[in-house]
């Protein structure tokens, strides 16, 4: 026979809160804990050519996000 008792906490236990991590500080720890770096640039219609893609034809600016392993010193 399967025991399937539920145990709950009971309602003088407190359940420990945590607070929910802010997203940044989130994917800043993991750029550091794995070695890596972002960059954010802005590609406007004065600067239509992306290096290693080719040129971009649009009328908004656009951002370019880089994720790379940053380089052994």
């Amino acid at each position: 026979m399967v025991d399937t008792k539920v145990t709950t906490a009971s309602p003088s236990e407190k359940i420990p809160e945590t607070t929910p991590l802010d997203p940044n500080t989130a994917f800043n720890k993991w750029l550091t804990d794995n070695n890596y770096e972002v960059s954010v640039d802005a590609l406007s219609d004065k600067n239509p050519f992306l290096e290693g893609k080719g040129f971009v034809l649009t009328d908004k600016p656009l951002l370019v996000i880089t994720v790379k392993k940053k380089e052994d010193k």
